[in-house]
């Protein structure tokens, strides 16, 4: 399904709703103006379910001179039944909003308001609902030396949540601010006892000169329940993976998706160096599972499939870890080994040729044997749902 919305759109998030139905969350663009946060609701057979919003779209109207606006994360409050959405109040702010099951701002959030912001030097690129409904965003400041991942936490009326970290916001950087810079926090998920767990990129920009001027690696650190590093998680909290050559140089990677399994293993993927999808896993503990990869060294490299430069990206896991992940407009899938899946299709990488020019955002399950995709097509926004073979 391509819906043209504005004059152009797309789609950054999705979410599957009880019965099928897809909610998908992005920017619109006027002719012109700054963009504006769209949500569209698709009922299960794909089409715009019209008592949604204005005709099956929300998009908001705030003043065009303090933006850009788009929301780059999306979520359902399992209580309520109400849509949480993030993303970017203008350059520097986080955004959080919630729509009521109509499709309209819901004003009893965020004090009558229906969306708040926080100004943290970036918007945000993650969200995740905690078990008692407290809402986790996750970015980075762009304005200090390093570039540090931020996570902002905010309660379910929409306040930030001062119990948090620095007056409801953590901040961290364990890289050396001076080599590197964090770029995005993309990846977000709750713990069991009230934490949670985040991955990201990090730019090492000119870092070993030469003909590898450059790279990224994935950062990736659990906090507790009042924002502190729970240290005994990788060394001190937090986690580096870095991919290399044969020449033992580091390649650029641009993780942008991170899922967990029911073992607690956390698996981070994104488009690499030479058009290769590239994904690690770390156990609960935040060490590389030797037993992923086909060298068994915790990290999967496989070409043919996103762009080296390519900084959003999908992923979907199974309760067993197989992986199956959307870069630009090629899908690929993993065995839980983290081998290709070639009964996925060949080489395990499927490129979607109709319609023309797609580019995927986000790729989440849709029941046993289905995934949903979304992302945008030319400038309309895409959503598509795609059988898996068996076992897939």
């Amino acid at each position: 399904m391509t819906t043209p919305i504005t004059g152009s759109s797309l789609a950054y998030a999705a979410i599957v709703l009880r019965g099928g139905a897809i909610v998908v969350a992005g920017q619109a663009f006027p002719q012109s103006g700054n963009g504006q946060v769209v949500v569209a609701r698709y009922r299960s057979d794909g089409r715009l379910d019209r008592t949604f919003g204005r005709g099956g779209t929300f998009q908001s109207a705030f003043p065009a001179a303090s933006g850009p606006f788009l929301a780059d994360a999306i979520a359902q409050d399992r209580r309520t039944g109400k849509l949480i959405i993030a993303g970017g109040y203008g350059q520097g702010s986080m955004l959080v909003m919630r729509l009521n099951a109509r499709g309209q701002l819901d004003r009893t959030f965020a004090a009558h308001r229906g969306f708040a912001t926080v100004s943290v030097g970036g918007i945000a690129n993650s969200l995740a609902i905690q078990r008692d409904g407290r809402i986790l965003l996750g970015g980075y400041n762009a304005n200090p030396e390093g570039r540090p991942f931020v996570v902002a936490r905010f309660t379910r009326g929409g306040i930030l949540d001062r119990t948090f970290g620095r007056r409801g916001i953590a901040q961290l950087i364990f890289w050396n601010r001076k080599a590197a810079a964090g770029g995005g926090l993309t990846g977000l998920a709750t713990t069991a006892d009230g934490g949670l767990i985040a991955s990201g990129h990090i730019d090492y920009i000119g870092g070993h000169g030469g003909q590898n001027p450059g790279h990224g690696t994935a950062g990736i650190f659990r906090l507790n329940r009042s924002g502190l590093p729970i240290r005994r998680f990788g060394t001190r909290g937090h986690v580096e993976v870095t991919f290399f050559n044969r020449a033992h140089m580091p390649l650029q990677w641009f993780p942008c998706a991170m899922t967990t399994d029911r073992r607690g293993r956390i698996t981070v993927t994104g488009g690499g160096a030479a058009s290769a999808l590239l994904t690690a896993r770390l156990t609960g503990g935040g060490a590389l599972d030797r037993s992923y990869g086909s060298n068994r060294n915790g990290r999967s490299v496989m070409p043919g499939a996103g762009g080296n430069a390519i900084t959003t990206c999908g992923a979907a896991a199974t309760p067993a870890g197989a992986l199956t992940a959307g870069v630009q407009s090629t899908l690929a899938q993993l065995l839980s080994n983290g081998r290709p899946n070639t009964r996925f299709a060949r080489r395990g990488v499927f490129t979607i040729v109709r319609p023309r020019g797609v580019f995927i955002n986000a790729v989440l399950r849709s029941g046993p044997q289905r995934i949903v995709l979304a992302g945008s097509a030319g400038n309309a926004m895409y959503v598509a749902r795609y059988l898996l073979p068996p076992g897939g």
